[in-house]
């Protein structure tokens, strides 16, 4: 009876330690995971802002009324798709990659049941302001490429002899380039979020779970409504984060009593570049998400998460995606 005990003893032992390499990724597999959620998350929201201004530049001209009114709209409505294609791309990365790391409710910027204003932005700013800063300032990336992409194509364009024969082209160059830095900046985003979520998730004390259950994720008909729907407040927090840089677009462009639009051209790109991020997604939106949305609901469920290195049963997600991606911050 103590031979069985032993050899079940054994077996449990080494059934736990073969679960515990096969549900949890290595380092490679949690960026490539954190790379195909960003790129999809950049290419159904933020790249609408270069294609937009492409568009309309090559119909009407880059100086028109309606191109600049489009790009400004297109950068909040940019926003408002944010969480969804975030959502999306979470939800392709768990089919591919069977699970992905999610922060704990005690680390997301949702308020809790039973949590007043004030608990809630001391837990999230003060008793883990690491976890904050980290959440915030890997949303610079952004602010990094488009500078780079920025000075790269002045000089590109400052380079070629006739530039009025050439507009279509530069405006075709752009867009491509402006793109393209879009998409490295939001893979980057997101594989330092991911990175950052298994950290936590592999802690003596996780702070994070390796969700498996991919009907937590999958987007079917009534999830895409909700993610879309004009009464989700997070679209429209998301949306007032991106109205400042919208509005310097605007009077950067037209001329008004600010005297943005007297700015050189290298000036008011820099601006508008650094204003994407800084201009409302640093700090408050994660402030504006614990202020103004719904507590969320904690359910006996727990997740689909390897027991073996995630002893205590976790809560459900919340509607809405951990929004650490841009962010889906263009």
């Amino acid at each position: 009876m103590h031979l069985d005990d032993k050899n079940i003893s054994i077996t449990k032992k080494s059934s736990q330690e073969t679960s515990q390499r096969t549900t949890q990724l290595n380092l490679l597999e949690t960026c490539l995971s954190g790379m195909i959620m960003g790129f999809i998350a950049y290419s159904f929201s933020f790249s609408i802002v270069p294609l937009v201004y492409t568009i309309n530049a090559l119909i009407f001209g880059r100086n028109s009324l309606i191109t600049i009114l489009t790009t400004a709209c297109a950068q909040l409505t940019a926003g408002y798709l944010h969480t969804h294609s975030s959502r999306t791309g979470m939800a392709i990365s768990t089919k591919i990659f069977h699970g992905f790391y999610i922060s704990k409710p005690e680390m997301r910027n949702r308020r809790q049941q039973n949590e007043t204003s004030i608990q809630c932005l001391q837990r999230f700013f003060v008793r883990h302001p690491l976890n904050a800063f980290v959440l915030n300032f890997m949303w610079q990336t952004f602010t990094i490429f488009y500078i780079i992409q920025t000075e790269l194509f002045l000089a590109y364009s400052e380079s070629i002899k006739s530039k009025e024969d050439n507009e279509q082209y530069l405006l075709l160059v752009q867009c491509f380039t402006r793109y393209i830095a879009g998409c490295l900046s939001g893979m980057s985003t997101a594989i330092i979020n991911h990175l950052w979520q298994r950290h936590l998730a592999l802690k003596t004390e996780s702070q994070a779970v390796f969700n498996r259950d991919r009907e937590k994720l999958k987007l079917k008909k009534n999830d895409r409504r909700k993610l879309l729907s004009p009464c989700s407040m997070e679209n429209w927090i998301k949306v007032f984060a991106m109205l400042i840089g919208a509005l310097f677009i605007i009077a950067s462009n037209i001329p008004n009593p600010t005297e943005f639009h007297l700015f050189s051209l290298r000036k008011r790109r820099i601006i508008t570049d650094i204003l994407v991020i800084n201009g409302g997604w640093l700090f408050f939106r994660d402030a504006a998400m614990l202020l103004f949305k719904k507590q969320e609901k904690i359910s006996s469920i727990p997740l689909n998460t390897d027991q073996s290195i995630f002893p205590i049963k976790e809560t459900r997600i919340g509607e809405d995606e951990k929004s650490t991606m841009l962010t889906t911050n263009i």
